[in-house]
């Protein structure tokens, strides 16, 4: 099945990356899992962690086959195990912006606290507001010298996005 989205996905986009998320990745089913533990013992991992790695370079692999290359979250970059070929998107925070350049990959940066348009505007609105109270001049006056990347660091970002997400309660 990862092997028949990826090619479909290739086939229809031109771009050389496909984003394969990795983001949020909670482990707890993975610890009752056998199949996971089974798994796990077979490749000498000690952490549920790792699985997520290993699924992430598998991914990898099938991209590289039909010329792509990975786009993920920072989560999924985290122990620094993937090709550093991987594009990735800084979303949770500058520090981890820092982080992913800091192991060489390159990075698009879109922390919440400065690109997350669906975060509450004010104190008194419905809404998330996990990353801040939203303005939109933080915004506007976002540089990365004034959250001290520097010259080095900055050669390693290719971007900026910012964000709105949306879902039904």
């Amino acid at each position: 099945l990862l092997e028949d989205v990826i090619r479909a996905l290739s086939e229809l986009f031109p771009s050389s990356y496909i984003h394969v998320g990795g983001d949020e990745v909670s482990t707890s089913q993975w610890e009752r899992c056998p199949d996971c533990q089974a798994l796990m013992r077979r490749e000498g991992m000690t952490e549920e962690r790792q699985l997520q790695d290993y699924f992430t370079r598998r991914m990898e692999r099938i991209a590289a086959k039909y010329g792509k290359r990975i786009g993920v979250w920072n989560e999924a970059a985290e122990s620094g195990d993937i090709d550093r070929s991987a594009l990735v998107y800084g979303w949770e925070s500058v520090k981890a912006c820092r982080e992913s350049v800091a192991k060489g990959y390159k990075t698009v940066v879109m922390p919440g606290q400065y690109f997350y348009f669906d975060m509450k505007q004010s104190p008194r609105e419905d809404g998330h507001d996990w990353a801040a109270i939203f303005d939109w001049s933080k915004t506007y006056s976002f540089t990365l010298s004034d959250i001290c990347f520097t010259p080095e660091e900055q050669r390693s970002i290719v971007g900026f996005e910012a964000s709105f997400f949306s879902e039904l309660y």
